[in-house]
């Protein structure tokens, strides 16, 4: 079965801190790829809040913040449009994560950046904690094998994604 989607990659200068500017331009990036009959929408690591957002992600508040404009992100996509991929940090049971989710038609399927740096200006593993190594998610009859940027770097990632049937 041959299954085709057009997939827009959006590199967008994200803002830190500001998550409503961010939305804007995430919805705006959407509403184009619409009129273009794009499938999805592909965001960077941590566009929600800009990056890098440092210390600003201990902040309960700022948290808080970035789940409002996910419901928002879940609520716009049950117009049946492009689905989203957007990258933000995430509450998960008092645990911080960086993840990523596919948002499409309402729902939601996430993954959690498994490989933290921590080198040079990149000190991840002090604020997040690591997610586990997750296999692909089904979109429109299609396996995708969600990274996030580190994890690309390493085969226990992409190896696991492939061997558990990622087709993207």
């Amino acid at each position: 079965m041959n299954i085709k989607i057009k997939i827009s990659m959006c590199q967008i200068n994200f803002h830190v801190g500001n998550l409503e500017k961010n939305y804007d331009l995430i919805f705006s990036a959407r509403e184009k790829s619409k009129k273009e009959n794009i499938d999805l929408c592909v965001f960077t690591e941590l566009c929600m809040t800009g990056y890098p957002p440092e210390d600003l992600v201990l902040r309960p508040s700022l948290i808080d913040a970035v789940s409002i404009q996910i419901d928002k992100l879940i609520e716009l996509t049950k117009d049946g449009g492009p689905a989203v991929i957007v990258g933000y940090p995430r509450n998960d049971k008092n645990i911080l994560r960086n993840s990523a989710s596919l948002i499409y038609k309402g729902e939601i399927s996430t993954i959690d950046k498994y490989h933290l740096p921590n080198y040079g200006v990149f000190d991840e593993a002090r604020v997040f904690n690591s997610g586990r190594i997750s296999g692909p998610i089904s979109f429109k009859g299609i396996r995708i094998g969600l990274m996030i940027c580190e994890d690309m770097w390493h085969n226990d990632v992409t190896d696991t994604l492939v061997e558990s049937g990622a087709q993207v």
